[in-house]
């Protein structure tokens, strides 16, 4: 993921190269798609007993799923409707305003996307390193112990 990710943040004027890093990072992208998808029943078997996975499955599942719906909310509330329906931003529904609004929505997204999305996996990447050993001695006394 860290490479897929790096791969589609890379700032190329070339159109066409661009595009194939851009894919090139999605199909990389796609490939540890199960892999993450997995990672909640996994931990959840490994770190919890019988009676509390279901629950730990079903809360670190319905997470995802959060963080998409509040993606959903920040449009709203950052750039006001043109039609003046948006009661929580009245301040000035002027065209200027609002395309303001929107630079500064897709300047947010895009820093997002630049730096912390490749920076939280290459975080995550580095602490898999760092503490593989310590995982794996648990990860055998789980085992024997069952």
């Amino acid at each position: 993921m860290v490479l897929g990710t790096g791969l589609r943040c890379i700032p190329i004027s070339d159109l066409l190269l661009k595009r194939r890093l851009i894919h090139a990072g999605q199909i990389l992208n796609g490939m540890a798609g199960p892999t993450v998808m997995n990672a909640a029943p996994f931990l959840s078997t490994t770190w919890f007993s019988a009676d509390e996975r279901a629950t730990a499955t079903a809360i670190a599942s319905m997470l995802s799923y959060l963080g998409g719906a509040c993606a959903f909310l920040v449009g709203p509330l950052v750039v006001p409707a043109p039609n003046g329906t948006s009661p929580l931003l009245a301040a000035e529904n002027s065209r200027a305003h609002i395309k303001d609004r929107i630079e500064t929505v897709l300047y947010a997204e895009l820093s997002w996307f630049n730096w912390c999305l490749p920076g939280s996996c290459l975080l995550s990447l580095l602490l898999i390193l760092c503490f593989r050993e310590s995982y794996d001695r648990l990860y055998l006394d789980v085992v024997v112990s069952v």
